[in-house]
């Protein structure tokens, strides 16, 4: 689209097509197009659009046009429908869900698909002589695919490979600390999120905001920023909503690292001597490595909170969203407390849809706020910052006093490339800018 305008209610968007943009096929891309791909996703489930259109929202009449009407209105819904909501990618009106790129390799970008080796996950790429933003510099580019970051570091410190999509401060120390590539930093909402249940077990520490609280208050979220990270990210205040964001509310007092408040919080709440849990974890990336200081940190207000690692290949299906339990939420047989990854988002819509509106399909935390749900509707259908800033202030204080998780921080994505390398950009999402790049010979 070359440009997208609301109407005055932020109940419909219009956006206008490209006209140059062509398929592989040679034919050109037009609002059926995206009118098809929207009702696929609806069919589908899709994260980001459950709820904000319906099947048949796509005034397709005009190929150049199409004009989406929304089930309420959504300011933010441009954002929905880009690339930073990785499922809404515009596909043929004839394509069939389910159809993977190499079976059929169409798109209307400066790439196209050559070859795809599903054992090795190696793809070629060539440049798409028909792309409407003109001439990729380099010919070629080769997609490699690895079992761990680790051998993908590996690969990247022995110049078998120019340019690495993502790693981590551990295990990427070698990257981070070696002149011969250029590091790429762009800051993100990535978190890895301390959820406590809120509801089950019945009558459990969890149930009572105090413990909740205490359990904020008793996190050392610099330690982890520091130590974990090195400094790659950034303190977090208990809810989603990154702070460069425009109707981010800066005015929120920020929770500081207090065991002493954190123990009185206990004591309130009948827990003079502490508690034993267990902290369910995933074996994924850092995320071990923040647990165990989070089981420090509560010893020291005397919550004994030992760390168990599954697989998380099993984590997800049986740590943290087993399905509903006792007539609770979706999620609601999580565990009592643990951590889990949630990758960035350009905007919270997706955080708070899935993992904090009641009934979210992915709400570990058992949480049912009908303060938060209002102040998140008010938000959706906020079509202009001041509205979005009055709303994120009431989620942002709600979210704070109640506490259904610690949102102790969020860190940096990581890229990075050779020093031999020119012109390559990333998101914090990870997708590969490469039109522009050049590879010096």
């Amino acid at each position: 689209a070359t440009a997208w305008t609301p109407s005055d209610d932020g109940s419909e968007w219009t956006f206008d097509l490209r006209t140059d943009a062509v398929w592989a096929s040679g034919e050109p891309l037009t609002s059926a197009d995206v009118a098809a791909t929207m009702d696929r996703l609806v069919a589908q489930g899709n994260a980001g659009l459950g709820g904000v259109i319906e099947e048949g929202s796509v005034d397709s009449s005009d190929p150049a046009k199409a004009v989406i009407t929304l089930v309420e209105p959504n300011g933010n819904f441009p954002v929905l429908v880009s690339i930073f909501n990785t499922q809404s990618v515009i596909t043929p009106a004839d394509y069939t869900s389910g159809t993977t790129l190499d079976e059929r390799p169409d798109g209307t970008g400066a790439w196209k698909l050559e070859t795809f080796d599903p054992t090795t996950f190696v793809a070629t790429y060539s440049r798409n002589e028909d792309w409407w933003g003109g001439s990729t510099n380099l010919d070629t580019i080769e997609l490699r695919g690895f079992a761990d970051i680790g051998t993908a570091v590996t690969a990247m410190s022995s110049r078998e490979i120019d340019v690495i999509q993502n790693f981590s401060v551990i295990g990427g120390e070698g990257l981070l600390n070696d002149d011969a590539f250029n590091v790429l930093t762009p800051p993100s909402s990535n978190h890895r999120k301390l959820w406590m249940n809120t509801q089950l077990p019945s009558g459990g520490p969890f149930t009572d905001v105090r413990v909740r609280q205490a359990v904020a208050y008793a996190v050392n979220r610099q330690q982890i920023v520091d130590t974990v990270y090195e400094g790659q990210a950034i303190v977090g205040n208990d809810h989603p909503i990154f702070p460069t964001l425009p109707f981010f509310d800066a005015s929120q007092e920020q929770r500081e690292f207090d065991p002493e408040r954190a123990k009185a919080l206990l004591s309130e709440a009948g827990f003079p001597d502490g508690f034993e849990t267990t902290l369910q974890v995933g074996d994924l990336g850092e995320i071990p490595a923040i647990a165990r200081i989070v089981e420090q940190n509560l010893a020291a207000i005397g919550i004994t909170a030992p760390v168990s690692v599954t697989p998380n290949s099993d984590f997800y299906g049986a740590q943290w969203c087993l399905g509903p339990a006792e007539d609770t939420q979706p999620c609601g047989a999580s565990a009592e407390i643990g951590i889990v990854d949630y990758g960035h988002r350009p905007t919270p819509d997706i955080f708070f849809s899935r993992a904090l509106e009641t009934n979210g399909d992915w709400n570990e935390t058992n949480y049912s706020s009908s303060e938060f749900d209002q102040f998140f509707k008010d938000y959706q259908s906020a079509v202009d910052v001041e509205g979005q800033k009055a709303a994120v202030a009431g989620i942002q204080a709600v979210l704070h006093e109640d506490t259904p998780s610690c949102y102790h921080s969020f860190f940096n994505y990581l890229s990075a490339h050779s020093n031999d390398v020119a012109g390559f950009q990333t998101t914090a999402l990870g997708h590969l800018q490469m039109q522009n790049t050049t590879i010096a010979q």
